[in-house]
């Protein structure tokens, strides 16, 4: 997957799913990448951190379950169009979400995987999710396309799908590898003196 904001080089990030679990593999200014595994049934995230053979557990409250999606739907302005694109050898449907004076254009496919946005986000305190971003997680529909538009209708962010290879992956990918540990804030702070 393919992100380019207003600003800066594109960035490519790997992109793996094997439901109910996500890896994210974000390139950093270092030498290793910032991966992050979801898990949806549990709603967390496992972040590696790089460099080092540990990693922390971010919940993820905000992820919508499959009931709340008309909650989500009665108050977001997400639009379907009659476009269709092929993107990646497969078709997606155009939909159109304003925010207030921001527009996102929204190429989404169905029966690809769950998808989740990280971008934007500080990894120990994840961003609310939009009610856009929550209907289309509901719904199990996969963004191959995402063009953001600011509130002068300039171009500002893109998102795009490069590559999509059906392959069969090994759970392993999905969890911390063997001799990992979690890191607690809890620990560090008790360690420092408090409580």
């Amino acid at each position: 997957m393919k992100m380019q904001s207003g600003k800066g080089d594109p960035i490519v990030m790997n992109y793996a799913m094997k439901n109910p679990r996500v890896r994210m593999e974000i390139p950093t200014s270092g030498k290793e990448n910032m991966v992050g595994l979801l898990d949806w049934e549990k709603r967390e995230m496992s972040m590696l951190m790089p460099g080092q053979t540990m990693y922390m557990v971010i919940e993820l409250k905000d992820v919508p379950m499959v009931e709340e999606v008309q909650k989500a739907h009665d108050s977001t302005t997400l639009e379907k169009t009659s476009e269709t694109a092929t993107i990646v050898g497969r078709e997606a449907t155009k939909y159109i979400s304003r925010d207030g004076k921001t527009v996102m254009e929204l190429w989404l496919a169905p029966g690809i995987g769950s998808w989740f946005n990280m971008s934007g986000g500080n990894p120990m305190k994840p961003k609310k999710l939009s009610n856009w971003e929550r209907e289309i997680i509901a719904k199990k529909l996969f963004p191959l396309r995402i063009v953001g538009f600011d509130s002068k209708g300039k171009k500002n962010m893109t998102t795009e799908v490069i590559e999509l290879t059906p392959q069969k992956l090994d759970d392993a990918m999905f969890l911390p590898p063997p001799g990992y540990t979690r890191f607690s804030m809890g620990g560090l702070l008790k360690g420092l003196g408090g409580k």
